[in-house]
């Protein structure tokens, strides 16, 4: 059984109104972390690499929303993707939401964890690992895994657009309800962890501050 996906037209506008604001925020927030970290080693950390990691990948997902579904208003665009809609634009206006989605979380888990390892045990083995990780091994770790969280995602390619005017992209319910399975799951875990983490986080602190102000 087939279900339609399309999202209200009002949440276009406020997308594209929050974008006005956000993209080129994040943009400026990019372009500075990129300069710090050429001209300063304080900014070559672990940490700040995640978190320029962080900034694209939220970009890449801000951009691509706006190209694969509010660009679908304009004639244009919609007439092309439309008429190459097997060419996994369908698919991907789809695959997106939840490809953008494991990327966000699985970066909030190591941002997370990465400083409860710094601040609660800055001198464990586990610890030295990670700070003294090189950029491209971070790069890699942040980007396979959720793309490893995504394959099944990625590999489905049965939807389609039901007409030229509507762009009203049909999912099979089969799909859309182990997608949203499987988005539960990783936000749950995203949310434990980055719970227990922060919580044992501030514990640490506390008590580290209550004994030195003894």
């Amino acid at each position: 059984m087939n279900s339609t996906f399309e999202p209200p037209t009002w949440g276009f506008k406020v997308y594209y109104g929050m974008s006005i604001v956000t993209i080129p925020l994040y943009s400026v927030i990019l372009i500075c972390l990129l300069r710090l970290r050429y001209v300063s080693k304080t900014y070559k950390t672990t940490f700040y690499s995640l978190l320029q990691q962080h900034c694209i990948a939220d970009l890449a997902s801000m951009i691509g929303y706006i190209a694969l579904t509010p660009a679908r208003e304009i004639p244009v665009i919609r007439q092309f993707y439309f008429e190459n809609q097997e060419y996994y634009i369908a698919a991907a206006t789809y695959n997106i939401i939840y490809v953008s989605l494991y990327i966000r979380c699985t970066g909030i888990v190591f941002l997370s964890l990465q400083r409860y390892l710094v601040i609660t045990s800055p001198h464990s083995q586990i610890t030295l690992k990670v700070q003294t990780a090189s950029n491209w091994k971070i790069i890699v770790v942040y980007w396979i895994t959720p793309i490893l969280l995504s394959i099944v995602v990625l590999t489905d390619t049965s939807f389609y657009f039901n007409n030229v005017t509507e762009m009203t992209l049909i999912v099979d319910r089969a799909i859309t309800q182990r997608n949203t399975l499987m988005a539960l799951i990783v936000v749950s875990i995203t949310c434990i962890v980055s719970s227990v983490a922060y919580g044992a986080l501030f514990s640490f602190v506390r008590k580290n501050t209550v004994r030195l102000s003894k």
